[in-house]
């Protein structure tokens, strides 16, 4: 009775790091905040979204080449979607999509599939609008003290947190947990793929007749007419490709020019329409896209040493579920005030 007093007491006076700025984090975040907790959020990237990032060049382009659409199930995200929808960040991305194989395309059944507006990573800046977040702040290391943990950010002097978030990938999640808990080894047993992505703009009509497409038997897994989507900037077509895994995994360490090449062919060869020629081309490999084995539950919380991670590599691996596992983490953390 009395530890579960002390870890009341303890709840109510915390101060919470969470690294990652991506969807995951920032739900938990969020959450946290709003039951009265202080928050901070760090992330090394200039702008938080992590892979529901929105790349926007000098030229005036704009590519979503991370995530490219999502879509929703549970009652939980599915009432922060309609508020989304209702404060202009999210709309649905009416297009035509289906299967792209040898040149046939085979259009799909209806989904709704839902974008960030003017760009995908709206959702994220919206959900950090009012949270403490420090950009290009990269968490370098963990240190746990008798009974807080030291953040060592690169460039400052360390913090000190009573309970630490992180949302990054399992790797880094792995290195920055290091013995100070168990849950550094679990999370090692996720596995992620790459994804190398090339961004590319036309100044002449592709003629393509869709707007998405799997693609099979092809190094590329999806294709996106980036432009298409509600809110963007259409004065030219703008397309996204996405290479499948194992292209990906065979390729990781390939000159970006050669994959920019070989993805670019690939493009010309599924759609049949030619060289083309690409007005503006980019490439971006995500070492962690997706997982390949992903951990059955929806987050890791160790409640002794006050530390715990979430994300998409968890029991649902899309946008929805890598919500939910900040939002439910959160949940769990606020159960250890007994008050509530």
């Amino acid at each position: 009775m009395k530890k579960q007093q002390d870890l009341a007491n303890k709840f109510r006076n915390s101060h919470v790091a969470v690294i990652g700025s991506g969807i995951s984090g920032l739900s938990c975040a969020g959450d946290l905040q709003q039951q009265g907790l202080e928050v901070t959020v760090y992330d090394k990237a200039r702008s938080a979204g992590g892979r529901m990032s929105t790349r926007r060049t000098d030229d005036g382009y704009e590519f979503d080449h991370g995530c490219q659409f999502f879509c929703g199930q549970d009652e939980v995200f599915l009432n922060h979607l309609m508020k989304w929808k209702q404060d202009g960040i999210v709309d649905e991305w009416c297009g035509e999509f289906g299967l792209l194989h040898h040149t046939n395309f085979t259009k799909c059944k209806g989904t709704q599939r839902f974008v960030g507006v003017p760009g995908m990573n709206a959702i994220c800046k919206y959900l950090a609008r009012d949270l403490d977040v420090r950009q290009a702040a990269e968490v370098t290391s963990l240190r746990r003290t008798e009974t807080q943990w030291a953040i060592s950010v690169k460039g400052h002097p360390d913090e000190l947190f009573d309970l630490v978030v992180i949302s990054t990938p399992p790797l880094q999640a792995a290195r920055l947990i290091g013995d100070s808990s168990s849950i550094g080894k679990q999370c090692i047993a996720s596995i992620m793929n790459s994804c190398w992505t090339l961004m590319i703009a036309f100044d002449k009509d592709t003629g393509l007749e869709f707007d998405g497409a799997i693609v099979e038997e092809s190094p590329l897994m999806w294709i996106a007419r980036n432009s298409s989507k509600p809110g963007r900037a259409n004065r030219c077509e703008q397309w996204v490709l996405q290479a499948s895994p194992d292209w990906s995994r065979a390729n990781l360490e390939v000159d970006v020019d050669q994959v920019k090449k070989r993805l670019l062919e690939a493009f010309y060869t599924v759609t049949g329409m030619g060289n083309n020629e690409a007005r503006y081309s980019t490439v971006h490999l995500w070492r962690y896209a997706t997982p390949r084995r992903n951990i059955r539950q929806d987050f890791l919380f160790d409640s002794a040493q006050f530390i715990a991670i979430c994300g998409d590599w968890f029991a649902r691996p899309n946008v929805e579920g890598a919500f939910l596992s900040g939002f439910c983490l959160a949940r769990s953390i606020q159960a250890l005030d007994g008050s509530k």
